[in-house]
């Protein structure tokens, strides 16, 4: 998830466990350099990605990100409004 939406996302569905969220001072600054580099797509980021465990994610479509986990690591697209897309992992 990028961050901007967690907050509302954890009031919504109070068992999600966001990536990231609304707190920023609640992570430490390595947390956070490494989301950046995760949410930018730099070297590392696919690792990033593997690593949270995650198997949906709520971006901005059309972001770096959301673009790159389609293309490279071919998460789907599942639903979208006019900002945001829903994208779900592929099977294991």
């Amino acid at each position: 998830m990028e961050d901007g939406s967690g907050a509302w996302l954890e009031y919504a569905f109070p068992d999600l466990n966001p990536t990231i969220d609304g707190m920023l001072d609640a992570y430490p600054v390595s947390y956070m350099r490494k989301f950046r580099e995760m949410r930018d797509v730099e070297p590392g980021w696919i690792r990033s990605v593997r690593d949270s465990g995650a198997r949906v994610a709520v971006l901005r479509e059309k972001s770096p990100l959301s673009m790159a986990m389609e293309a490279q690591l071919h998460w789907r697209v599942v639903q979208k409004d006019r900002e945001w897309v829903y994208l779900v992992a592929p099977r294991s």
